[in-house]
Formats: C-alpha cells, sequence, structure tokens
C-alpha cells in the first residue's frame, strides 16, 4: 500500500497548494478593490476643487466678455 500513501500525500500537497493559491488570490483581490476604492475617494475629494475651478472660469469669462462687450462699445 505504498502507492496509496504516496498518492495521499500528492492530494494533500495539491490540496494544500490550491489552498495557498486561492489565499494568494483573494489577498490580491482586495488590493485591487482597495484600490479602486481610494481612487474614487481621490475623485470625491476633487470635487469641491472641480466646482470652484468652474466657477473661476465662468468669472473669467464673464469678464472677458463685459470688456469686449466694453470694447465693441467705444
Amino acid at each position: 500500500m505504498p502507492e496509496l500513501r504516496d498518492l495521499v500525500q500528492v492530494v494533500e500537497l495539491l490540496d494544500h497548494d490550491l489552498g495557498a493559491a486561492d489565499c494568494s488570490a483573494q489577498r490580491l483581490l482586495g488590493q485591487d478593490r482597495r484600490e479602486v476604492d481610494r481612487v474614487g475617494d481621490r475623485q470625491e475629494s476633487l470635487l469641491p476643487l472641480d466646482a470652484e475651478v468652474g466657477q473661476i472660469v465662468a468669472l473669467v469669462g464673464g469678464q472677458s466678455g463685459a470688456r469686449l462687450a466694453m470694447s465693441a462699445r467705444a
């Protein structure tokens, strides 16, 4: 029965290796999810800045338009 013991050892090693590979895959998947969350947080933190830039552009655009209108009248 040594062949059966050898086969059992091989199956146990394969089971251990598959378990380790699954743990590694789960860890990598978790890291990917955390990175996606971090990118989403960064994007959300930039939204107020984006709104400020939009207001500045509108203000500058409005001032430029007013200058053009005054120049056209002169």
